[in-house]
């Protein structure tokens, strides 16, 4: 049985999808700060598809969670997530060392 939170993120998200909500898909992206805000460019191919404004306190959290759905990925698969600074270097893009 879904305890109450997963019920309330589950319905969250049923909204959403089913509602008129424009949906995005990235591959990249750009990050930039103010002295309130983050600032997240989303990116199509390099191509600027959206910004999305965020506190402070809404993309520490935004973090944490995608860190942490990520780690489930990464647990059930048995491998760690790439990141995109680490396959441009193993693809020979990049000079910088992943980190």
């Amino acid at each position: 049985m879904a305890t109450d939170k997963t019920q309330q993120v589950a319905d969250r998200l049923g909204n959403a999808l089913s509602a008129d909500v424009p949906k995005v898909y990235a591959n990249g992206f750009a990050l930039s700060m103010s002295n309130s805000d983050i600032i997240l460019v989303l990116e199509l191919n390099g191509v600027a598809q959206t910004i999305v404004n965020l506190s402070f306190t809404t993309a520490k959290t935004l973090s944490v969670k995608l860190g942490g759905t990520i780690g489930v990925l990464e647990t059930a698969s048995g491998r760690p997530m790439l990141i995109t600074d680490e396959v441009e270097k193993f693809l020979g893009l990049s000079q910088e060392e992943p980190k």
